[in-house]
């Protein structure tokens, strides 16, 4: 029984950054918020294929994981998800002030990073409040540049 649980866990959450995985979001999350009003952010960490090129794959990790842990401190966050590579999807009950997170990541890794954030409501899907957030997220990244 106890390999059960271990294999569950494996299958939805990222053991690098202690969060839950791009599985979870499919399988179980997007079930779960069928009927509800939550706010949706897409998160990555800018030019995060530089910071793995030049001062490589641990320094990413590193970074991956001093990201995760500044977000996992605010209380609005029902759930922190890896979606792939350096891409977090953050699920939460009221609007959260992304600047001040960067001002702190920046400060800790002098990385920064770029978001997205719609409103999933009881009249849209999941899929289409991530697409919005999505999208707004590649505005950010290029307004930045």
């Amino acid at each position: 029984m106890i390999h059960y649980f271990k294999y569950k866990k494996l299958a939805y959450y990222d053991l690098l950054c202690d969060c839950y995985n791009r599985n979870f979001i499919e399988n179980k999350l997007k079930n779960k918020l069928e009927n509800k009003q939550v706010y949706i952010s897409v998160i990555d960490i800018d030019n995060f294929k530089k910071i793995n090129d030049d001062l490589g794959h641990v320094a990413g990790d590193r970074a991956l994981k001093q990201f995760i842990d500044v977000l996992k401190q605010d209380p609005a966050i029902n759930y922190l998800c890896r979606y792939g590579g350096d891409e977090f999807i953050i699920i939460h009950k009221e609007k959260i002030n992304f600047e001040l997170y960067q001002r702190e990541f920046k400060t800790l890794t002098n990385f920064t990073f770029s978001f997205g954030t719609s409103i999933k409501t009881i009249y849209n899907s999941f899929d289409e409040a991530l697409l919005d957030a999505d999208k707004k997220l590649y505005i950010n990244k290029r307004n930045r540049k």
